[in-house]
């Protein structure tokens, strides 16, 4: 669940920096597009972070199976509201794309960076080290 609410925050990271970024060069429509694909980007990363606690929590095979639903039908609101903005926003589609997009990015933001993390003991792999030599073979006539 840390590892959710880290790529929770740092979708919220990246859709702050991407629609403030929008603000200072580019006009109202893409700013709107990706401010607001960006918010919807990280309220599925909320939705997502908490139905999943609540699925590892569950001890009932019925409550697991209707919190699972639930995440089916998160995803047809999602879809619902993409349709939504796209039809009636008055929003840049590339722009609102690029803001749905921070899921993706925080994903992989934030699997290179605790993928880097040393402290992380289930991180931690064993050491690489050099293959052994192979024995040496003696030649034919010294068996």
């Amino acid at each position: 669940m840390k590892r959710l609410r880290l790529i929770e925050r740092s979708g919220l990271v990246i859709a702050a920096v991407l629609t403030a970024g929008s603000v200072v060069f580019w006009r109202f429509p893409i700013t709107l597009g990706v401010a607001l694909g960006g918010g919807l980007s990280v309220l599925n990363l909320f939705v997502i972070r908490r139905v999943a606690g609540w699925v590892i929590a569950s001890t009932s095979r019925r409550k697991q199976a209707l919190l699972m639903t639930l995440l089916a039908m998160k995803m047809l609101v999602l879809i619902g509201l993409v349709y939504l903005a796209i039809r009636y926003a008055p929003i840049d589609v590339i722009a609102f794309v690029i803001g749905l997009s921070t899921f993706l990015l925080a994903v992989l933001a934030t699997s290179l960076w605790l993928g880097s993390d040393d402290t992380d003991p289930a991180a931690r792999r064993r050491p690489l080290r050099a293959p052994r030599p192979a024995a040496a073979v003696p030649p034919p006539g010294e068996i």
